[in-house]
């Protein structure tokens, strides 16, 4: 089943246990990411649990600033591809804006290209 993450999800109120999101956030507006998790809310049960990896965006510019030839579009993919940008405190305060109990928003080590990401784990 295909799905519209824009959308209303196709669950019922408080019958998911876990959201996992793995280098899918950062390509949604702040319009879009808003509804989306408040809808991520709705369908989790209490205590339910999202995991979120997502490039971390003030690395990214440190590494940017130590190797400008490099570019951040060549780092980051600025040509549509990616729409927003969060740090670890931003993450944080997205997240708890939304009624999540923040457990921990922390660097992440992936090994599958250059560029620095974390880890956001929550609550309902």
């Amino acid at each position: 089943m295909l799905i519209d993450l824009r959308q209303k999800l196709p669950f019922q109120d408080q019958t998911v246990e876990l959201i996992e999101a793995h280098d899918f956030f950062e390509h949604f507006s702040a319009e879009e990411i808003g509804p989306m998790l408040d809808d991520w809310y709705r369908v989790l049960i209490d205590g339910g649990k999202i995991i979120l990896t997502l490039p971390e965006f003030g690395e990214l510019l440190k590494k940017y600033v130590d190797d400008p030839l490099k570019g951040l579009h060549g780092i980051y993919g600025f040509y549509g591809e990616h729409k927003m940008g969060y740090t670890k405190g931003s993450m944080k305060e997205l997240l708890e804006k939304h009624k999540f109990k923040v457990i921990s928003v922390e660097d992440k080590e992936i090994k599958k290209d250059d560029c620095p990401r974390m880890e956001a784990i929550c609550k309902k």
